[in-house]
């Protein structure tokens, strides 16, 4: 894209421009409107099942409950007599809207006996009219027994075929007292519950509603249809069957795979469920709509944007065009350039501003032009002398170089080598040691700089003025110089030491394995240290204290390894009993050296009675660079040399343990089973 003209460049800002705000507003609208219709849909379904379960509850009621209950009543009723009771009775028929037959029965000698019967009259003439027998509503021979077993239960709705209309049985126990046991037969019309549900949404063909009974089979459908295979008619039925009556919604897909939004309800006392539905599809319309608008809005605001990059380009990348070129013209050397665009906006300034840029770039390499040459000229001219105190200085400089090159090579060296525990040690170590000497060589090159610096002016001056130079000061100019890069040379050496440790402590020794008597190499190496120490400090004397154990076994060591961790160590602790000896009085020095062996390993402690070390500094006493002596005295490269002859080489372990003022101990373990690394 950094390659593109300023013309695509445009096009693409200015499409960004347009769609993106689009696109996230449309975006968030049309989440918002599905959840909006999800949630509207839901609670229409919902509102929808619970008002036609309402509208069965109050059917069942006020057709069959309350009658039925009435007429319980009054055929219980002991002061009522017979014809009172079939009066009554044949009233409460006739006057319901749903009640079509009833039928009080009598047990006598198992079997029960017809006692008062009533069918409608507007029924018995539908009878007559269609040519059927009027006792076509009554029940038949094989529907008796059934109707008489289920005393006080609500049949399941069943399709009467002869005249075309659903009807259920409904059965109630009658108790008269000192009467037989009796049973009331009645048989209910649901020609009005079936008109109500399937006419509820009548003219709306994205919707349906419709009954089931608890075998999942759909009532007052033309054809027997079982829908128990749909997922919600499966969740309807399993809360029927859990005597639960909680309404609920689903989504869910049909037998020809369309997507359904869903809603089940249940009526009371009826173990019937009502189901709403409504395709996804039609429920979701708005959504493809507004899909479609925010489309059409994109591609306006996408035509726009590309209408204003047509516009606008022209205007604005022409000019920088332009001032692309007049740059590229100055890179390349020719400073007389022209810009051919005299606008007032911001690109006028900018062309205005290159081309008197361009002006002051030429004026300027002309003077350095000029300076250039006067600077050949006075170069020529300077004294034999002071060429050679600068060839010097230049030696010195480059030898100077060489030892910083020498010390940045060691340390990357020292960085990748695997005996530092981690690459911060070493560079803190590495700083600590070499700042002293760097900053002197520093301090003092620049110094000698100065001095060259002063020594020109002199010799321009007389130059000038065309006398002879003051050769005393000449002198003491040269004199300072000498000085310094004397120092120069001293702290590079100083440096150099340095560097040299570092090499040594980053070398692994990979002298031979041998076998070695430890007991033997520690004796040696006491009084070599011993030895060493008195030629320093001629007045020290210490007790040493040595406790090796007898038959001590000759193992694989590296003797001159090993010799120089002893040595180190018997060196830090004569240095530490004289520190303490100088400041505490008849303090009387004692080194104790101790061997012992296990079946595994061959140990060594070492013990002094000097300073000890501090409890903060203990932990580190191993680490590179880490000492605590005056500088110039130690490196702190001795126990983090012998800590890694120890580990590494032979694999043993060194620790130490110590109580300021009090004494230092040193442990080494040594495996016995060693051969060459």
């Amino acid at each position: 894209m950094l390659q593109w003209s300023w013309r695509k460049k445009l096009f693409t800002f200015f499409a960004l421009v347009a769609l993106i705000p689009l696109g996230i507003s449309g975006w968030n609208m049309i989440g918002i409107t599905t959840d909006e219709i999800t949630s509207n849909t839901n609670e229409s379904l919902s509102a929808d099942a619970g008002q036609v379960a309402g509208a069965i509850n109050n059917f069942y009621k006020s057709g069959v409950v309350d009658p039925i209950g009435t007429l319980k009543t009054s055929l219980e009723n002991p002061d009522l007599g017979g014809n009172e009771k079939a009066s009554i009775l044949s009233s409460i028929v006739k006057k319901s809207e749903d009640i079509i037959y009833a039928e009080l029965f009598f047990k006598q000698e198992g079997q029960y006996i017809s006692a008062i019967k009533v069918l409608k009259d507007n029924y018995l003439a539908e009878a007559q009219k269609s040519g059927k027998e009027a006792n076509i509503f009554e029940f038949s021979e094989t529907e008796m027994p059934v109707a008489l077993k289920d005393k006080s239960e609500n049949s399941a709705p069943f399709y009467f075929p002869s005249l075309q209309r659903w009807m259920m049985n409904v059965t109630v126990p009658i108790r008269i007292p000192g009467s037989p046991e009796a049973v009331l037969v009645t048989r209910v019309d649901l020609t009005r519950m079936e008109k109500f549900i399937t006419g509820f949404y009548s003219g709306n063909v994205s919707r349906q509603i419709f009954l089931i009974n608890n075998k999942g089979e759909k009532l007052f459908a033309k054809q027997s249809q079982n829908v128990s295979g749909t997922e919600i008619v499966k969740q309807a039925l399993s809360m029927l069957h859990s005597q639960s009556r909680v309404q609920g919604a689903l989504n869910y897909s049909n037998s020809q795979d369309e997507k359904i939004v869903g809603c089940y309800a249940f009526p009371e006392n009826l173990d019937w469920a009502i189901i709403a539905e409504i395709k996804e599809a039609d429920a979701y319309q708005m959504v493809g709509k507004i899909k479609f608008s925010l489309m059409l809005w994109v591609l306006v605001g996408l035509g726009i944007a590309m209408s204003g990059g047509v516009l606008f380009s022209n205007d604005i990348s022409k000019p920088i065009i332009k001032l692309s070129k007049a740059a590229e013209t100055i890179s390349s050397g020719n400073f007389d350039i022209k810009v051919d665009y005299k606008g007032k906006d911001s690109i006028g300034v900018l062309g205005s501003t290159l081309v008197n840029m361009s002006q002051s770039l030429k004026s300027s390499f002309a003077q350095i032009a000029d300076q250039n040459r006067q600077l050949e000229e006075y170069n020529k001219n300077l004294e034999q002398k002071v060429a050679d105190r600068t060839t010097e200085l230049k030696e010195k400089n480059t030898a100077l170089e060489d030892t910083l090159f020498k010390l940045k090579e060691t340390q990357e060296q020292l960085v990748m080598s695997q005996k530092l525990a981690s690459l911060g040690q070493l560079t803190a170590g590495i700083a600590h040691e070499i700042k002293n000497p760097l900053n002197f060589v520093n301090n003092f090159a620049k110094l000698s700089v100065g001095l060259v610096d002063e020594l020109r002016e002199e010799m321009d001056r007389s130059k000038d003025e065309n006398a002879q130079p003051d050769f005393g000061y000449v002198d003491e100019i040269l004199g300072d110089i000498q000085t310094n890069v004397t120092k120069i040379s001293e702290h590079g050496g100083r440096a150099d030491n340095i560097v040299k440790n570092m090499l040594e402590h980053s070398r692994m020794d990979n002298g031979e394995f041998v076998k070695t008597e430890l007991n033997k190499l520690l004796d040696e190496s006491v009084h070599l240290a011993f030895h060493g120490i008195r030629n320093v400090v001629e007045d020290f004397n210490c007790s040493l204290d040595l406790q090796f154990e007898k038959g001590l076994s000759i193992v694989n060591l590296n003797p001159q390894a090993l010799s120089q961790v002893f040595i180190n160590l018997f060196n830090n602790s004569f240095y530490a009993m004289n520190k303490r000896r100088l400041v505490v009085p008849g303090f009387a020095p004692v080194l104790k050296v101790s061997t012992s062996e296990s079946p595994e390993w061959l140990t060594i402690v070492i013990r002094d009675n000097g300073t000890g070390i501090p409890a903060q500094n203990l932990q580190k006493i191993f680490e590179p660079f880490f000492t605590t002596k005056p500088t110039g005295e130690g490196t702190g490269l001795g126990l983090s040399i012998s800590y890694d002859i120890i580990s590494q080489i032979h694999r043993g372990e060194m620790t130490a343990v110590s109580e300021e003022g009090s004494f230092t101990e040193f442990t080494i373990k040594l495996p016995k089973t060693l051969s060459s690394i």
